[in-house]
């Protein structure tokens, strides 16, 4: 095939494929402006019009730049086939011949079109102008605007005629340049010239966006401020060095002590070396207070330990230049030596470290100030007996804590801490023996002392998310501080009132007030209760919700305290347990610490064989949760018919040879008497 061929060819394939551009004069789809000239600050609006019904969306473009609308938005969805855009011509456009380009697709092919408008030059005018003379010496500030008061854009060349000709230097015109419409320029005149009536024109150069302007003064001698030149100084001058950084504050100030904020700019000379950054001398400005800071990047060569440092103001009409030494009285580099990442418990939080000079000996004054997570908190002297700083208030959780160190005899230095707080959890000595306490029962000493003397390691009292209520909670909390009794919070997921309700919101109910229970300080664990379905309608059971639930829960806790401890009451049904009510033992124990079967014998009407059979079923089943069984404390409902300790004993022993870890009684108002079994 010839290479004629192979072309003709492929162009064909193309554009069966939809693949190549429309032309621009395409009749399915123009563009248009409302405006065929239009200046700087202007608006102008474009208009795309789809002569075939199509929906797709329309892009402008200025010289190919895509126009961004005021909702922030780049493409316009077509309103009967027609789509439009405003665009307010930037300030500092230069004039000519600006292209429009519309964009969309028609039949899934992608189709542009152009039109076109002409941008004119801005008129400009020179404005605010102040003419200072300090015997030949001229100075002249002045704002150039354009047509709209705005501010020029950019660099322009302006030009001075002394009464009708230009100013030279040498042989060629001498131009001086505003930036971003802002003119600040100084000459000197003769004797000869300023012994006559002197005119002066400023002439602003034609640029690509702008036109020419001019503003005369007719009368220099009139015109002209006298200004008198003075002396500058350097005052309150401080220095810091921070690892790799130094740097010194100072005020400029005139005879009188009077801040001066359009001093000439300044350099820093270190030890006899112009300093430069990029191989270019570094310039500093003092702001409109007359305060100087200047940063310097301490490199290798200038990694000593002391500095002579030299500022150096130029010489204006206003001020005579000023240069001024500095030795630097930081003699000794100073770090502060501590762990990036410490863990403490919330009881007692000490960060550990050492502050040291170079000679590694530790300072002997100074103060330190620390910050949590960006926020100042405290401010802590500094000498050699300092070991560890100690933060009070803090809850459990993740913290940033910086520590800046100053010193007016050691340069300054910071570090930063990975703080985690934790809470003391107590720790059982034996297998769980634990209750449940609901949300109103009233505790008090003597309970305390039969579950001390019952051996009782965990109680799970209720807390109502419905009433926000953590009355008691806290109360058992406050009551069992100084025991070795773990507290947790017992809380109803899916059947708060007569109803059952699985909704999201419900979930969404229950998972916020869990995360607020847990930072109750004392709180070491949650245990779910009805985090199930009701039983009586296994189509609607949905065995991943409750699973995935229960995952979410396990997650607020250890993203919380991974000590938290979390537990949840099942039906004791076996394999039913699954079907009627979504509970799934296997996939369940892997999200809890504890899994709890509810094994209510006299309910099932059931021996203790049953209870050790049941609980031996769930443990083969709970690979990664411990099982600690529920049993019932009376024989009935209304506990009218309570169990005896022995007969309580006869039932733990069962759950025992099962492969249980210990037991949960319920409820504590109805034990007649507490065993004890460990």
């Amino acid at each position: 095939m010839k290479k004629s061929h192979i072309i003709i060819f492929l162009l064909v394939t193309l554009i069966l494929a939809g693949c190549v551009y429309a032309s621009n004069d395409t009749n399915d789809f123009k563009v248009s402006a409302n405006k065929n000239t239009v200046k700087m600050g202007d608006t102008i609006t474009f208009k795309a019009t789809k002569n075939v019904n199509d929906s797709s969306p329309v892009v402008f473009k200025v010289n190919d730049k895509t126009i961004i609308n005021s909702n922030n938005v780049s493409k316009v969805k077509p309103v009967n086939n027609k789509a439009s855009v405003k665009y307010k011509v930037p300030d500092g456009t230069r004039s000519g011949k600006v292209k429009v380009t519309a964009v969309t697709t028609i039949n899934k092919s992608r189709v542009e079109t152009n039109t076109y408008y002409n941008v004119e030059k801005m008129g400009t005018k020179i404005t605010n102008v102040n003419v200072y003379r300090n015997l030949d010496t001229i100075n002249i500030t002045a704002t150039i605007k354009d047509e709209h008061n705005h501010k020029l854009k950019g660099s322009t060349k302006i030009s001075v005629k002394v009464n009708g000709k230009t100013l030279t230097k040498g042989n060629k015109a001498l131009y001086f340049k505003s930036n971003n419409g802002v003119f600040n320029a100084s000459f000197k005149l003769s004797n000869n010239v300023l012994n006559k009536k002197v005119s002066l024109t400023l002439i602003s150069s034609t640029t690509g966006a702008y036109k020419s302007s001019k503003y005369t003064i007719n009368n220099l001698q009139k015109t002209a401020k006298e200004i008198t030149r003075t002396k500058i100084n350097f005052k309150d001058i401080t220095l810091a060095r921070n690892r790799n950084e130094l740097t010194i504050n100072a005020k400029i100030v005139d005879l009188k002590n009077k801040s001066i904020s359009d001093a000439d700019k300044i350099s820093v000379k270190i030890n006899g070396n112009t300093y430069k950054e990029n191989n270019q001398t570094k310039y500093y400005y003092p702001n409109s207070n007359g305060v100087l800071t200047v940063k310097i990047k301490v490199y290798k060569s200038l990694s000593t330990k002391t500095f002579n440092i030299t500022l150096i103001s130029g010489d204006t009409y206003k001020y005579y230049s000023k240069k001024q030494n500095i030795v630097t009285a930081y003699t000794n580099v100073t770090r502060i030596n501590v762990n990036r990442e410490v863990n403490v418990n919330y009881t007692d939080i000490k960060i550990p470290l050492k502050v040291l000079a170079d000679d590694q000996k530790a300072v002997t004054d100074g103060n330190i100030k620390v910050y949590v997570n960006n926020k100042f908190y405290s401010d802590i002297k500094c000498n050699q007996s300092t070991s560890y700083i100690r933060l009070n208030n803090l809850t459990c959780g993740k913290y940033t804590v910086k520590l800046v160190y100053s010193s007016s005899n050691y340069n300054g230095s910071s570090n930063t801490v990975q703080l985690s707080v934790s809470r003391i959890y107590k720790t059982r000595k034996t297998m769980v023996a634990a209750t449940f306490v609901k949300c109103y029962s009233k505790i008090n000493e003597d309970d305390l002392k039969k579950w001390l003397d019952a051996g009782i390691t965990d109680v799970f009292v209720q807390a109502k998310q419905i009433e926000n209520e953590t009355t008691n909670l806290r109360y058992v909390i406050d009551l069992c501080k100084n025991t070795n009794i773990k507290v947790h919070a017992w809380i109803i997921v899916f059947r708060e009132t007569t109803k059952w309700d699985y909704s999201v919101a419900q979930q969404n109910r229950i998972k916020n007030f869990i995360s607020q229970v847990i930072q109750i300080d004392g709180v070491e664990g949650v245990s779910l209760d009805y985090v199930r379905y009701s039983g009586a309608n296994p189509s609607t059971v949905n065995v991943s919700m409750i699973t995935n639930f229960v995952k979410d829960v396990h997650n607020i806790l250890k993203n919380y305290d991974k000590h938290l401890e979390l537990s949840a009451s099942v039906f004791a049904e076996g394999s039913a347990t699954k079907t009627y009510y979504g509970q799934d033992y296997v996939q369940l124990s892997k999200h809890l610490e504890f899994i709890m079967p509810m094994e209510y014998r006299y309910t099932y009407h059931k021996g203790t064989e049953w209870m050790t059979e049941i609980t031996k079923y769930v443990k083969d089943r709970s690979s990664y949760a411990k099982v600690v069984p529920v049993i019932a404390a009376a024989k009935d409902y209304d506990a009218k018919n309570k169990l005896t300790a022995d007969e309580l004993r006869k039932d733990i022993q069962a759950l025992l040879a099962g492969g249980a870890y210990g037991y949960v009684l319920f409820q504590h108002k109805t034990v007649l008497e507490y065993p004890k079994i460990f």
